[in-house]
């Protein structure tokens, strides 16, 4: 029954997180927030507006949160409250952090972590380093944090889900809707393996003001946030943003001066960054226990790799025949297949995610 009562007070508008930590710092449980009245509010938490008492009266109903609960369960989606052991802890102190997170997946106990952000339209530099980062971590138990968005976040999932690591994947929308919606079988597997995470209640659809929220958490579940590629203009240099006021430590990767990805990473180098110059750079024997000790194949990481072995749908089957003959590029595989750009992606993506094909730029090579 307590959950229904963090779900209100998570659910209330013009009450956002800090404001809602006042008041369970005050009160204590948000249960006790819900029992005081309007005038035992004002005289109790200084500061508090009148939109916000408003706010209070208005949406005193439990209803919202009860439905909100029922629709969780069915979905199987759960509920992380800011008092669970299994909320990060380097999280709880950071301003941003929301009281209640929707989860479809996993959640396992706190431990070191690392964000790895970048460029959704990466370079194969930028793809060979995000691999290298998020394979040597996850070998040494390290989960890796990221936005589950196309290009360097998609690449450090993959990278952690097949050498058995754990991941998180933070998204600007509801638990249950995969965005963007060609990534499926990423978010299927980072669920089975990891944790799909979200401040925003389920059918909650993305929109650009939600990805800064979602970066703010991104660097709040992180020790460490690397930055791999990134253009003056990146989204990614927000997670920077909120790294920097959480103290984290923060790491780009050198890149070209003529490369426009690069020039955001290679600012960040003149101000506030240090250089990832390999894994020795993230100094990872101070914060891995598990460092040189084996990592065994779970059931359900062997599962995963029966699944990339076996599961090709027709069109699938049909790419790899044809690259089994010479390489091809994307415009020419499109011009044979006849679909779509955004299928195209699809498709591509999930195939290299299946150990299938490499991607070269915009040669496609059949991985034999």
């Amino acid at each position: 029954m307590e959950e229904i009562y963090w779900l209100w007070l998570s659910l209330i508008p013009h009450i956002g997180p800090v404001l809602q930590k006042r008041l369970l710092e005050y009160y204590g449980t948000p249960k006790k927030v819900y029992a005081a009245s309007d005038e035992d509010l004002q005289k109790n938490i200084k500061g508090l507006s009148t939109r916000a008492i408003q706010s209070f009266i208005s949406n005193h109903s439990l209803d919202r949160a009860k439905y909100m609960k029922d629709k969780c369960e069915k979905q199987k989606i759960n509920i992380l409250t800011i008092d669970s052991q299994n909320y990060s802890g380097i999280a709880k102190g950071c301003p941003e952090s929301p009281i209640v997170l929707y989860v479809k997946g996993e959640i396992r106990p706190p431990r070191n972590s690392i964000a790895i952000v970048g460029s959704r339209r990466c370079t194969d530099y930028g793809k060979k380093v995000t691999q290298q980062i998020a394979a040597e971590t996850s070998k040494q138990n390290i989960t890796i944090v990221s936005g589950m968005a196309k290009g360097i976040d998609s690449y450090a999932h993959t990278t952690a889900l097949k050498n058995n690591g754990y991941t998180l994947a933070f998204l600007a929308n509801g638990v249950d809707i995969c965005y963007p919606s060609e990534h499926r079988s990423l978010y299927e597997q980072i669920i089975e393996n990891g944790a799909i995470l979200s401040e925003y209640p389920p059918g909650t659809n993305a929109h650009p003001k939600y990805f800064l929220k979602r970066n703010a958490l991104i660097s709040a579940w992180s020790d460490k946030v690397i930055v791999v590629e990134a253009g003056e203009k990146s989204g990614a240099l927000t997670t920077v943003d909120f790294a920097k006021k959480y103290s984290r430590e923060i790491f780009a990767v050198p890149n070209r001066i003529d490369e426009p990805n690069g020039r955001g990473t290679n600012l960040l180098l003149q101000s506030i960054a240090k250089p990832y110059l390999g894994i020795m750079s993230l100094n990872l024997k101070e914060h891995s226990k598990t460092e040189g000790k084996l990592v065994y194949p779970t059931k359900k990481s062997i599962k995963l790799k029966l699944l990339e072995a076996e599961n090709l749908n027709p069109i699938e089957r049909k790419l790899l025949k044809i690259l089994e003959e010479n390489p091809k590029q994307v415009s020419e595989i499109q011009n044979i297949l006849k679909i779509s750009t955004s299928s195209l992606e699809e498709l591509l993506f999930n195939l290299e995610l299946k150990g299938k094909i490499k991607i070269h730029g915009e040669n496609i090579f059949h991985n034999k």
